[in-house]
């Protein structure tokens, strides 16, 4: 072989023709490979030698790409081989559509059998249902004149519950959503008969809700786990607006509900506001009349002292002493009027039934129903059979391949 051709076969090999990488090859000295240049041939052994490791290198060229590879997955008769390769994702994503399309008649069984058991439910098993939904403000009572009197008691040393206050006669806003959801209410919601369109006829809820001839605490438990799933409340804390979505089977029943809601909340506010009035008027009428007690008995000190000392302009001592006693009646006389006020404002809130929730949009009849979304979920159910499908193929063919490792590791 002339050493022009070596040079040519060295660079299509190992892409080098530099004579220190062909010395180094052939584990010779630079200065040998300069002779065979020079005389541009070079000796058979080395021509044998150089053919036999090309000729190796082609047979296994395979095996050496593969050993670049930490991990590969091999596609073998559509079963999966494990190699430690570097992980080539164009070979394994190969190897991937090669073992669908040899197992597409498995693949094609497994997804029609899912996508058939995900569309019956859908389309056979799920039901509709519509959205009723209402906006609600608490209603902010009291006066300022109460609310100037109760200062005024309070300079005194009477300590008088703010008049329509929020935190005497009114439950805070921010507590309404806990008491909509509280056991009280949602019992005398599900004790309300409603109109069921699918019966025909006005039953209680919790006989809709939970059918069976079982207990009826038992039936208000569980109907009212069920109520409070359907109950959907967002709060804004800063204006205290709350809106509150129904969602029922039926447009009609989910209206109703949240027209229970209100009626229900609005109910529990007027009755706690109507408690906390009579514990006012109570406390109150005691200080009332202990105060107009201390008031007789300062004005009849005054009328003794008044006709006791006749002439009391002549002695500064009496003076004194008579300013003393006049101040204190008319401060006793302040906290007296003051109170009798605070009485009757109190007797004309607890006649007084105005509504402590103010509603700005009523509950709805909802013209469309909200859900569920069949079209978009048949193509989740699409997809996810897809996958599914492909999942079981693969773990199939794992475990047909490594049935007895397992069985050994088990047993």
């Amino acid at each position: 072989m002339k050493f022009t051709e070596l040079q040519k076969l060295f660079h299509s090999q190992y892409d080098t023709d530099r004579s220190a990488d062909i010395a180094h090859e052939f584990n010779v000295t630079p200065q040998v490979v300069h002779n065979w240049k020079i005389r541009d041939i070079v000796p058979y052994k080395y021509v044998k030698r150089l053919k036999k490791k090309i000729k190796e290198s082609k047979k296994n060229k395979k095996s050496i790409d593969l050993s670049k590879n930490p991990i590969i997955l091999q596609q073998n008769s559509g079963q999966f081989q494990l190699d430690e390769s570097q992980l080539d994702l164009k070979q394994l994503l190969k190897n991937i559509l090669m073992t669908c399309f040899e197992n597409k008649k498995a693949i094609t069984l497994y997804v029609l059998i899912i996508l058939a058991v995900c569309l019956t439910k859908i389309y056979f098993f799920t039901y509709d249902y519509y959205t009723s939904d209402a906006k609600i403000i608490p209603a902010v009572s009291g006066s300022k004149s109460g609310n100037k009197l109760t200062g005024i008691a309070s300079q005194f040393g009477v300590n008088l519950p703010a008049s329509g206050s929020s935190g005497s006669s009114q439950i805070s806003g921010i507590l309404y959503p806990e008491i909509i959801r509280s056991r009280t209410i949602i019992n005398s919601i599900l004790e309300n008969k409603f109109f069921i369109e699918k019966l025909n006829k006005s039953v209680p809820l919790y006989d809709f809700l939970i059918e069976g001839e079982i207990g009826k605490p038992i039936k208000l438990e569980l109907a009212g786990n069920i109520l409070k799933n359907m109950i959907n409340l967002n709060m804004d804390e800063l204006s205290s607006l709350i809106k509150i979505e129904v969602i029922a089977p039926e447009a009609s029943l989910a209206h109703a509900i949240s027209n229970s809601i209100i009626e229900k909340l609005n109910e529990s506010q007027i009755a706690f506001k109507s408690s906390k009035i009579k514990e006012k008027k109570t406390f109150i009428k005691n200080r009332l009349d202990d105060s107009q007690k201390e008031l007789y008995e300062l004005e009849d000190g005054l009328k003794t002292f008044l006709d006791k000392n006749r002439n009391i302009q002549s002695s500064p001592a009496l003076m004194l002493e008579l300013n003393r006693q006049e101040r204190e009646v008319e401060m006793q006389m302040q906290i007296f009027t003051t109170l009798k006020r605070e009485f009757e404002l109190a007797q004309i809130e607890e006649v007084e039934k105005s509504n402590m929730i103010i509603v700005l949009d009523p509950p709805n009849i909802p013209n469309e129903k909200s859900g569920p979304r069949r079209k978009l979920l048949s193509l989740f159910s699409l997809v996810f059979s897809i996958t599914l499908s492909i999942i079981l193929v693969f773990f199939t063919i794992f475990i047909k391949k490594y049935k007895k490792r397992l069985l050994n590791f088990i047993y």
